[in-house]
């Protein structure tokens, strides 16, 4: 014990002026930097905070070298070359052989959470993106309906977790949760994500299911992406890597307009990639990550079984005539599943457009009794 505190007494600057860091696990090296006292048990790295005035960290050359150097040095750290592609891994025009995508319309929306500031907006008409920001649903909407658009991809969550029935902290069901259980998928996947009734993201949760019902009451197709979740799936570089990058990889997928060469915001650049999603979902090379209680996150999908999606049929069934139990099994058993519409098919009634046109037809195709649809008045 009296010989290690005479040790320490000697030599109390090197204890408790400087920090000794060793990153290979010996304690003897050749040299020191200059001005640094010399000991026997100097390791490879160490800091002062008594340094002397004339030692600066831009004179000691840099222990970090990349793979096709050389000489590595004592302690060299060796990082390969990246071997990759840079490239998106799909492409518009592959999209477009699937399914025809040249006149198809697709609005991608970045959603803030009030309306007294600007949402991304981007109007994807084939693969021509053309972008705006807008502030009221009201804007929004009647800039849907003037482009005729087939699709509506909202980057906003678009339900709230099963169970819950308020938005906000004070719902008396706050044990249900705030995260749903799409957004646990994408973080099982290794992707984040925030849920979607966290405190910074109530306000944006409520204002989205609010701008998707009234677009839906309007015969506007809606659903939620998450453009980050997309970039990576389609390896195009997020925002955080630089917008350059993200509006070079928007380019490479293959879309044109005016923010390949005129400055855009991030919103505006995340709103492209929303339509984008919208498209993967209209050729059928796409994943729904959820339930059908809490709805479906729409996320690309490359290897997707774009030739079921496409040949999969849809009946349509009014409520002019009864949907009996027996009519629902046998669907079930031909692999249909069954969902529901209220006011969503309402604007069709108003607009007299007839929802199928022969309901029997339809169902002798698929082998089902015409007695059990009931003839349509």
């Amino acid at each position: 014990m009296l010989i290690a505190l005479v040790f320490l007494f000697l030599i109390p600057n090197v204890f408790t002026n400087h920090i000794f860091i060793t990153t290979n696990g010996r304690h003897k090296v050749t040299s020191c930097p200059k001005g640094l006292p010399r000991i026997t048990a100097c390791p490879s790295f160490y800091f002062s905070r008594n340094l002397v005035p004339d030692y600066k960290f831009s004179q000691v050359p840099s222990k970090l070298v990349w793979s096709n150097e050389d000489d590595f040095g004592p302690i060299g750290i060796s990082v390969p070359k990246f071997s990759g592609s840079t490239k998106p891994l799909i492409k518009f025009d592959e999209l477009d052989k699937i399914y025809p995508l040249k006149s198809f319309v697709v609005m991608g929306v970045d959603l803030v959470s009030s309306e007294e500031r600007e949402s991304g907006c981007c109007e994807l008409r084939g693969n021509l993106a053309k972008t705006c920001r807008l502030k009221t649903d009201d804007e929004i909407i009647q800039w849907v309906l003037d482009a005729k658009a087939d699709r509506v991809s909202i980057d906003s969550p678009l339900s709230i977790p099963a169970g819950r029935t308020s938005f906000f902290d004070d719902d008396p069901h706050r044990d249900c949760g705030i995260m749903r259980e799409c957004e646990r998928t994408v973080r099982r996947r290794g992707i984040n994500v925030y849920p979607s009734l966290i405190p910074s993201m109530q306000k944006l949760t409520r204002r989205g299911m609010t701008l998707a019902e009234k677009l839906r009451s309007k015969g506007v197709s809606v659903v939620e992406s998450y453009p980050g979740v997309a970039q990576e799936i389609m390896s195009i570089p997020r925002k955080q890597a630089g917008l350059d990058y993200l509006v070079q990889g928007l380019q490479e997928f293959g879309l044109s307009g005016e923010f390949v060469d005129t400055p855009v915001s991030h919103d505006e650049l995340d709103s492209i990639t929303s339509a984008v999603v919208g498209l993967f979902l209209g050729t059928g090379m796409y994943e729904g990550l959820g339930t059908p209680q809490e709805e479906y996150l729409v996320i690309p999908d490359l290897n997707g079984d774009y030739k079921a999606w496409l040949s999969h049929k849809v009946i349509g069934i009014t409520d002019s005539f009864e949907f009996t139990p027996e009519l629902e099994r046998q669907l079930s058993l031909k692999g249909f599943g069954i969902y529901g519409f209220d006011e969503e098919v309402d604007w069709l009634r108003e607009e007299r457009i007839e929802l199928i046109e022969s309901a029997n037809s339809a169902a002798e195709e698929i082998g089902i009794p015409i007695d059990l649809c009931k003839k349509m008045a």
